[in-house]
């Protein structure tokens, strides 16, 4: 039962790091000043305090199983010195204190330039980031040793950091989305097809680096040429299974960019909207259903060795 709880924690904070990285930083990339200033359109103040309260709870509950797991107890017999040896004596202990860090500082960055969302959302990407990329220290990349760690950590940072910005901007097409045609005014219309336009430049980067980080880490992990030693392992069916989602993502993004964008600018312009917006809903609900089944997978992989 721990193992499982433990690794739904993971899941949870994947989730919940990615979208503190990715929403602030899709207001910042996908719309303008004025448009990131109209909450009416993407209100991030309060979604972010909240995804920031529940990372700090998720770190609490992380390292209080994680450490139940290690010394094999429950976590109400956790032995009080045992624990604080480890949060201050291992890379893991010194993860959960940075990652708690940076999202405390992002809370008080939010209050304190509440006025300007460019810096306030600024500061929560930034800072995000710090708190999602502590996760490493968690996984496979924190085990791995000596210069060939570095280069692991480096190339699995990039990796979630790109992830977090297409999961991110996903998660704000759902909120701009989640309102009747009727209810979304044309200016907002206009926005939304912008914000779309302006993220397919940005997802074909996000692609390319998620493809050769994913390559790099792979390689790293087990090698290119023992590939099949996969074949009948948990390891490899996650991953199989994780490869298959990423490719349905990637096609319903393509479609996204070259069937649903240009149906949506049509029906700016001859007014009728219903049909090109309810089926951009229904690609966006299937693509986040999707992105969670793949962050489940990261989170049961980052417990399971490649060789077994």
């Amino acid at each position: 039962m721990t193992d499982w709880l433990v690794i739904g924690i993971r899941f949870a904070l994947y989730a919940d790091l990615m979208l503190m990285v990715g929403l602030p930083a899709f207001a910042l990339y996908a719309l303008s000043p004025d448009e990131r200033s109209d909450y009416s359109l993407l209100p991030l103040q309060r979604p972010l305090v909240a995804l920031i309260s529940a990372g700090l709870l998720l770190t609490l509950l992380g390292f209080l199983f994680i450490c139940a797991a290690m010394m094999g107890v429950a976590p109400s017999e956790i032995d009080r010195d045992a624990m604080s040896s480890i949060l201050l004596e291992t890379s893991m202990g010194w993860a959960a204190i940075v990652r708690a860090i940076a999202l405390a500082t992002a809370a008080l960055a939010l209050f304190g330039f509440r006025k300007t969302p460019r810096v306030a959302y600024g500061a929560a990407a930034l800072l995000g980031t710090i708190a999602l990329i502590s996760l490493l220290w968690n996984g496979h990349a924190g085990a791995t040793e000596g210069s060939l760690g570095t280069t692991h950590r480096i190339s699995d940072a990039l990796h979630i950091f790109a992830a977090a910005l297409w999961i991110g901007a996903i998660a704000a097409f759902s909120m701009m989305l989640a309102r009747p045609a009727t209810e979304i005014a044309e200016a907002h219309l206009k926005t939304i097809h912008g914000a779309l336009d302006q993220f397919s430049r940005i997802g074909a980067i996000l692609v390319a680096v998620i493809v050769v980080t994913g390559l790099i880490n792979s390689q790293i992990l087990f090698g290119l040429a023992n590939w099949s030693s996969l074949v009948g392992t948990t390891y490899g069916w996650l991953l199989f299974a994780k490869l298959m989602a990423f490719g349905t993502m990637l096609l319903l993004a393509a479609a996204n960019r070259w069937r649903l964008t240009p149906a949506l600018a049509r029906s700016i312009v001859s007014g009728g909207n219903a049909t090109a917006l309810a089926t951009l809903k229904k690609s966006i609900v299937l693509e986040s259903a999707i992105a969670i089944a793949v962050l489940a997978l990261v989170a049961w992989l980052g417990t399971v060795s490649p060789i077994n």
